[in-house]
Order: structure tokens, then sequence, then C-alpha cells
């Protein structure tokens, strides 16, 4: 089994890593899949021969990123595998332990159809649910986020006179050919479709908090043309991976709070092309096993873009618990890929800066709307520890990745992500 590790010494894909501690439980596990397997098999049990009569033997199919069905008291356990199939039946794993102590949070993580059955039908439900929706305007009217209310305000008008409208992409030219030109198309349509997605959500937003059509109306607008754009063409995951996230992101939150607005035509022709997009994403996942042997960037995000799409469209669209089933057990099991239970990133700050505050718009979506609360999770809570010690207030340089020098922009880029991970854990330090 050790020939079919990851090619890189320094990187091993199976979870629970050995002698670590649960991060939840029941725990997830990940391990390198076999070519031609039928099925996998797994031991799990306190005795590190696996020959007790506790010993839980366990038949996976498919996927070898699993989260187990049953909750484990206290203690110390065992785990090995094998494939079944593929002429390795007699041959079994190492061994690998892991511990579940009185700080391994529990959390059992429902069905994709069971998500979608908690979530509301009602529109707004993402970020902020139709039950808190009153309570914000007024806060954003007359309360404590008025100062900041009336800024944002201030930008969408500025913004809606501006009346930034870009078209489909073109396609990218061979780089190898001409490197000045599809850094140039890159370059604008990475930004373009990035600030036309922006648009549309700031303008949702002012619409569901100031309830005046015409800001309503431009992020139709903007949603429509963003539907117009084939999923499958010059925007498509597979050629130019920005538009698509742009579209795929920005989108469900600019749908969800314009809903009131559109008509039942247009709320179709915009839900259909989230739906091919989410589809297609998947289809991303699928063909690199993100979770197992893939860990690209930008997948990083797509997981998360994909998790709000399906805040937003579920009741509404079929695949959705489709996606759930694989989102779910990939945050329980692997996520982050850069990030241990220590709450760093692999990658440096700046990194984690986009990747982690992004990541948190999800998580907060999902505990909101369907009550699957990740923030339990060892990493997205230790995650504000490791920013005091990286990017502290007065930083002028942060410790290592890309823009080292830039603390002063470090230090703004965590703001957020600490106010907000002080509010959810209640620590004044963020």
């Amino acid at each position: 089994m050790k020939t079919h590790r990851h090619p890189n010494p320094l990187v091993d894909v199976r979870r629970p890593t050995n002698g670590a501690v649960a991060d939840l439980n029941p725990p997830g596990f990940v391990w390198r899949p076999i070519e031609g397997a039928e099925r996998y098999e797994l031991k799990i049990g306190a005795n590190p021969e696996l020959g007790s009569t506790d010993t839980k033997t366990y038949s996976v199919e498919g996927r070898t990123l699993w989260v187990c069905p049953d909750a484990f008291p206290r203690g110390t356990y065992h785990w090995n595998w094998r494939a079944l199939g593929a002429g390795q039946d007699e041959t079994w794993s190492e061994m690998f332990s892991f511990h579940v102590t009185e700080g391994t949070a529990e959390l059992r993580i429902p069905s994709g159809a069971e998500v979608v059955n908690r979530i509301d039908d009602a529109h707004p439900r993402h970020l902020l649910t139709e039950e808190r929706l009153e309570a914000f305007r007024q806060s954003c009217k007359s309360g404590d986020r008025t100062d900041e209310w009336r800024g944002l305000r201030r930008q969408a008008e500025e913004r809606l006179k501006e009346n930034w409208l870009i078209r489909e992409p073109p396609f990218l030219p061979d780089r190898a050919r001409e490197p000045e030109l599809w850094g140039k198309i890159r370059k604008d349509w990475t930004g373009g479709s990035n600030r036309m997605g922006q648009d549309a959500q700031l303008f949702a937003l002012v619409y569901l908090i100031d309830e005046e059509d015409a800001f309503g109306e431009a992020a139709v607008e903007r949603l429509l043309e963003f539907a117009s754009w084939d999923e499958e063409g010059s925007s498509s995951t597979f050629h130019h991976n920005a538009p698509h996230m742009a579209v795929i992101n920005l989108g469900p939150r600019a749908y969800d709070w314009a809903h009131a607005v559109m008509s039942e035509n247009e709320r179709g022709t915009v839900r259909e092309a989230l739906r091919r997009r989410g589809n297609m994403t998947m289809e991303r996942f699928r063909r690199a096993d993100y979770g197992v042997t893939g860990s690209d960037n930008h997948s990083g995000r797509l997981l998360g873009f994909l998790g709000e799409c399906g805040i937003v469209l579920a009741g509404e669209c079929d695949d959705v618990p489709g996606w759930f089933d694989f989102i779910l057990p990939t945050t329980v099991a692997m996520y982050p890929w850069w990030g241990g239970r220590e709450g760093g990133w692999a990658q440096g700050v700046s990194y984690a800066s986009a990747y982690c505050y992004l990541y948190y718009h999800f998580l907060f979506g999902l505990r909101e709307a369907a009550g699957v609360d990740f923030y339990k999770k060892p990493f997205f809570r230790a995650h504000g520890d490791w920013r005091l010690l990286c990017v502290p207030p007065n930083a002028y340089m942060i410790p290592f990745g890309d823009g080292r020098t830039g603390g002063k922009g470090a230090v703004v880029a965590s703001w957020g992500i600490q106010r907000h991970l002080g509010r959810i854990y209640g620590d004044s330090r963020f």
C-alpha cells in the first residue's frame, strides 16, 4: 500500500494523520484510491491489532473520503483499510491511530437531502435570513450599523452611476504563442467579471435593505448578463476559471437578495445558469478527486462557492442535495488542505486572508440556514489565534508567503475575518 501514497513524500493525504486528535466526532477519513477497486473495507477499534469484539468494520464504495456514521467514546483508536476487487483483497494498509478527547467536538452532518429540507423556502435565506431581515434593516437605518451602511450606500450610488457592464469574455489565446495577449485578456476579464459580480451583490443588498427598485433592477441586469454566458465556453471553469468563479460566488447572493424584484421568468433563467455552473463545478471536483488527491487553489474557493449556491437554490434545483453530499463530508474530513488543527495556512497570510474570508461566508450561511455548525472544527476556531501571531494590528511585515512586506495591507485584510471570528466565538481579542 505504500506504493499508493502521494508521489510527493511531504504529502500524505490520509486523514486522520497518525496519532492525531480527531477534528470532529464522528471522524472523517481519507485514503488514497486504488485503481480498479470495487469497494473498500475499513476497520476501526480500540485494540491495536483490530481483533477485539468492539472492532467495527465498514464497507465504503466510490470516493475514498468518508465520514464514519458512528461517534466514538473518548479514547485512542486504530484504523486500517483494504481495497477489494482490484487484486489486493488480502493486503491491508499499515495501521494508523487517532484520539478522541474531551475537546473533540461532536458534529453529525446531515445528508444533502436533509440539509435542503432544513432550509426555508423564503428569500432571503443566505447570510441574512428572512427572520433577521427587519431587525437588520433597522440596525442599518437607525442603529449601530448606520455609519457602515451609509458608506455602503454611497458606494452603491457611485457604482450605479458608473454602470459598469461587461459582455461574455473572449477565449484565451495560446499562452505559449501570445503570452502578452493571454495575460491582458486574463487580467481584464478576471477583474471585469469580479467587478460586475460585486456590483450585482452590492446593488441587491441595497435593494434588500432600502427596497429601491433601481438597485434591484441593476442587480438583475447583471445577473441576466452572467446567465447569457456559455458555461462550457470562454468562461468555463476548465478554460478561464476566474469568470466562472465570479458567477458562482457572487451570483447566488445577488439572486437571493434581489429575488423579490425579479419576474418568474428572470428567476428561472438565472436559476438554470447557476445550476449548470454548479454541476460544472462538481465535474471539476470529480476530475481532480478534490479532497483526496486534488488540492488546487481554486477548488478550495469553489467548495465554499458551491455551498453558497446550494443554500440559495435549495428546494429549487434537484441537483443541490448531491452538492451538499460532496461538500459536507469534504469539510469534515479534509478541509482545509493547507491548514490543520493549529489554524495556520501553509501558503502564507495573503492566501489565507482571501481563502478563509471566502469560506467563512459558506460556514456562516450554512449555520444560519440549516443549523450545521462547522465553527466547531478546530481549524476555524484556532485561525484567529494564528492571525494574532502572524498579523498583529501594528504589523509592518508578515512572516512568510506572498506580500510579506505588505504588513499594513495584511492587517486591513485580516480585520474583517477577525471581527467575524470575535463575534462567532465571543472572543474580544479578535
